[in-house]
């Protein structure tokens, strides 16, 4: 079999995304590769951040805190931590454990537990004021027809997640556990993301099936196995790939929930850093930012994978003369800035009830601190804290879109005042009113891009404008959690599937009479699997 011949590769961006990117290219290139790592800080791992304080080496998370094993991107994740060697520090959680069955939204001055099994929904359904008026909702929902599509819409087809469980359901969901969700995993107003690219399942439910009832009765028969979200061949191809070579890992998997490493979430980016710190083909460049990339080889570069911020992106490429904007949309979506503050206390009993957590949904009054949620980092992960047996720690999340809307500058605002705010809305909420003995506050600033309303359509254009412009063409990707879904497993599910188109393209290259493909890393827009209706 021919062989790629080796090639310069610039990774721009030392988050998880860039460091998998890097990790991928130096295991699937051959040995006189070269591969540049441009980090513009002096750390590696962007938002995931761990910290150990206090004589008790007390572990707060700044950033993801626990990972997911399910799905196409958690296999991929469990694969690398496998290649990684990191097995013998995983800590699983179980599905039975409290911090995966309680979980709760706090609404509207209360902690409304979200039902975990059968007949415990039942009961919610009845009981809870945060599910209030789902029973006529989801009688009505089969009946509600699916939403036309146009060509020609200004949104591309896509609408918010607000209108879409609006209609569908109704309002008071919407406004209530589905915007604390949202609140939970992108910080952002459910009014302005874009159901399509936040919440395909749902999306695609309707698209196929033409209601979320029908499409969940027709999966959960054993019959079918259909997906409802289209999967490409590249990803049936990899699944099946990852589930042969993965099967003891797997099976002991099959009843985790979530899980971490004892010495939290960074470890996975430290055992990426040390192998390619170990690896002659990698060079990491920390404290630079690239300024422009124009040309057809840039500084001796064959090829540039930009896994920093879309808006940063764009910084770089429109630094030159053109008048016009060479890539577009790569600044329209936002992106939000949260505060984390951790929190330990030296009481072990001092939470009213046990669990994950709970999420503020954008309805609950009295929120002055644009609270988002609070995560029970001592119930859920222990084991991270020999040390510490009777401390209770607590992670409270505010702001998002909040700071956004409101426009709040961040920076005209002390890490004192901030905890001050933490701490007021866990005495308003959780009756907590001792002193923590260690707190640490981290402002993660645009840390989460917010896929408004189109974002599939945007990004589709912007994959047709890399191939086709000139000076990008061949010589560009990106990936990140700018472009297709912002978890870590997300992240390191893209980069592989990058990694490996990019070098599939080079071996096409290398035949005589085949035109290499181009490879943008927005590939997902040419690979539905089914004709969206």
């Amino acid at each position: 079999m021919q062989s790629i011949q080796p090639k310069h590769y610039a990774v721009l961006g030392g988050g998880i995304s860039g460091l998998a990117a890097a990790w991928y290219l130096m295991r699937g290139t051959p040995p006189k590769t070269k591969i540049t790592l441009l980090e513009a800080t002096n750390r590696l791992g962007g938002w995931i951040q761990t910290t150990r304080v206090g004589e008790e080496q007390v572990l707060f998370e700044q950033g993801p805190r626990t990972l997911r094993p399910s799905g196409l991107s958690g296999l991929a994740t469990l694969d690398m931590i496998i290649q990684l060697k990191l097995t013998q520090s995983f800590l699983g959680i179980p599905f039975s454990h409290p911090a995966s069955k309680k979980r709760y939204i706090y609404y509207p001055n209360q902690l409304n537990e979200l039902p975990s099994s059968f007949f415990g929904t039942l009961t919610s359904l009845f009981t809870l004021p945060v599910l209030k008026g789902i029973i006529p909702g989801l009688l009505r929902e089969p009946f509600v027809p699916k939403r036309e599509l146009h060509n020609n819409d200004k949104d591309f087809d896509d609408e918010s997640i607000h209108s879409f469980v609006s209609r569908r359901i109704n309002s008071h969901i919407a406004d209530n556990m589905i915007s604390a969700l949202v609140h939970g995993i992108y910080a952002g107003d459910v009014t302005k993301l874009s159901v399509r690219s936040t919440f395909p399942l749902l999306y695609y439910s309707e698209r196929k099936y033409g209601s979320l009832l029908k499409a969940m009765l027709i999966k959960s028969s054993k019959k079918n196995n259909d997906s409802i979200i289209p999967i490409s061949h590249q990803d049936q191809i990899l699944q099946r790939t990852l589930v042969e070579q993965n099967k003891e890992l797997l099976e002991s998997v099959q009843r985790v929930s979530i899980y971490s490493f004892r010495d939290g979430v960074e470890e996975l980016v430290k055992a990426i850093e040390n192998e390619l710190v170990a690896s002659e083909k990698v060079e990491i460049i920390r404290g630079q930012a690239i300024q422009t990339i124009q040309g057809k080889r840039i500084n001796g570069i064959d090829h540039i994978i930009s896994t920093i911020p879309s808006s940063e992106l764009k910084k770089i490429v429109d630094n030159h003369h053109s008048k016009s904007p060479s890539l577009p949309h790569l600044d329209y979506n936002p992106a939000v800035t949260v505060a984390v503050v951790n929190l330990a206390y030296n009481r072990p009993e001092i939470l009213p009830v046990i669990g994950f957590g709970y999420l503020i949904p954008r309805t609950t009054p009295n929120n002055p601190n644009h609270g988002l949620g609070v995560v029970f980092d001592s119930c859920a992960m222990p084991e991270q804290d020999p040390k510490a047996a009777a401390i209770t720690k607590l992670t409270v999340m505010m702001g998002g879109h909040y700071y956004n809307d409101n426009n709040i500058d961040m920076g005209n605002i002390s890490d004192e005042e901030i905890l001050s705010q933490a701490q007021d809305l866990v005495q308003n909420h959780l009756n907590i009113t001792a002193a923590p003995i260690h707190a640490l506050v981290r402002l993660q600033k645009n840390c989460i891009p917010q896929y408004y309303v189109g974002h599939y359509g945007r990004m589709k254009q912007l994959h047709e404008a890399i191939k086709s412009n000139g000076r990008y063409a061949g010589k560009l990707s990106v990936t990140g959690a700018s472009y297709w879904g912002m978890s870590v497993n997300d992240c390191v599910l893209n980069a592989r599937k990058l990694v490996e188109n990019l070098l599939n393209s080079d071996f096409e290259d290398e035949k005589i009479g085949v035109t290499k493909k181009i490879i943008t890393g927005l590939e997902r827009v040419e690979e539905e699997g089914i004709h969206v209706n």
